[in-house]
């Protein structure tokens, strides 16, 4: 087993780990005063899973590995949306070659399915959760969306998650320009999000007019009834996606593509 291996294998039984070895930080103990001769340097996480004799190169190789693994990616991007446990349990562990038999599974490791787009069914899933606890109107004209952007102080997802969609482009200004991978099957494209520059306002238009269910058809659709479906059960109170029904959605779109 190689040292790669190694940190997959302690993560798999400890998700716990995966934060440490992104860098999160945790709730840290009181600090304490005492000599500096009594403070010991704390061991990299890296070290203390493959043991210290392990050179600083390893540690770098093994810890770029660990960030170009595209479960840990979506963890990452989810920005506390997923729990590390119930995705690892679903996905059958970080080793790609183990990983579960789930369409939008394969499609995530294959690169065929983009990180943006899963992100995208995290943030629509809570919005209709909010949906189902009839606190849409709440938020009218687009305040739901309003409050995803920052423009007002409604408790919603974080702005950063849905910044993330769109890559560092700054969205809480109205009529900001951002970039979105091109491609012409991707769920981007279904709110006018898939070209490789779009207008924020536009979008941010065809959001909210999804999030009423008027006058769609086809993918859209059909992305409207999974989601109506998933609300009640799809995120739970503390604000997580449920992960199974998450990839219960994804799986469905990825069968008509």
């Amino acid at each position: 087993m190689n040292n790669i291996e190694k940190v997959y294998a302690a993560v798999d039984s400890n998700p716990a780990l995966l934060d440490a070895l992104l860098g999160k930080k945790t709730e840290e103990a009181p600090v304490t005063r005492g000599m500096p001769w009594m403070e010991e340097e704390k061991e990299s996480p890296v070290k203390e899973i493959l043991g210290s004799e392990v050179s600083e190169q390893e540690v770098e190789d093994v810890l770029k590995e660990l960030n170009d693994n595209q479960i840990v990616q979506l963890y990452r991007e989810s920005e506390g949306a997923i729990d590390a446990k119930e995705l690892l349990d679903y996905a059958g562990g970080l080793n790609a070659a183990k990983a579960k038999d789930s369409p939008a599974l394969r499609a995530l490791f294959d690169g065929k399915l983009q990180l943006k787009e899963i992100i995208l069914i995290i943030l629509l899933m809570k919005l209709f959760k909010k949906k189902q606890q009839n606190q849409y109107s709440t938020y009218s004209s687009g305040g739901l969306l309003n409050s995803l952007l920052g423009t007002n102080t409604q408790p919603s997802i974080t702005n950063s998650l849905f910044s993330g969609l769109f890559g560092n482009s700054g969205l809480n200004s109205y009529g900001t320009q951002y970039y979105a991978p091109q491609s012409s099957n991707s769920l981007l494209n279904l709110f006018g999000l898939g070209g490789s520059t779009s207008n924020y306002n536009n979008s941010y238009n065809s959001l909210n007019s999804f999030l009423s269910g008027n006058g769609l058809t086809g993918q859209s659709q059909s992305l409207f009834g999974l989601l109506n479906q998933n609300a009640n059960t799809g995120v739970y109170s503390s604000g997580q996606v449920n992960v199974n029904s998450l990839f219960s959605i994804l799986n469905s779109l990825l069968g008509g593509r």
